[in-house]
């Protein structure tokens, strides 16, 4: 009995380091897919209320930018001024996490 008291304890201090936040933003899409310089799309996924990037490209030629609209399942950004074709984009939280990757295409 004394040793399930004391995992149920060890188990109860140790639940708050785990954390939501350890886990990093997700994209789930991007609309329209396709758009020129200029224009602004709309990202939605999850935990992206802590984004502060967008990045289109791949290193080292990473171009970012910074989200006109921000809120916990989308984000509005306005496409930077990239050549023609298709690249990755990702968002990156303010601690550093980044998201997985999607492909978009500049018009």
């Amino acid at each position: 009995m004394n040793r399930l008291f004391t995992r149920c304890l060890l188990f109860l201090l140790l639940l708050p380091g785990c954390r939501r936040d350890a886990i990093p933003p997700g994209v789930s899409g991007i609309a329209p897919r396709h758009a020129s310089a200029g224009t602004s799309i709309l990202l939605t996924g999850e935990r992206l209320g802590d984004v502060t990037l967008v990045l289109f490209g791949q290193k080292p030629s990473v171009v970012t930018a910074v989200p006109t609209e921000v809120a916990d399942r989308q984000l509005r950004v306005v496409v930077p001024n990239l050549p023609p074709g298709t690249t990755p984009v990702r968002v990156r939280a303010a601690d550093g996490r980044e998201s997985n990757l999607w492909q978009f295409t500049v018009q």
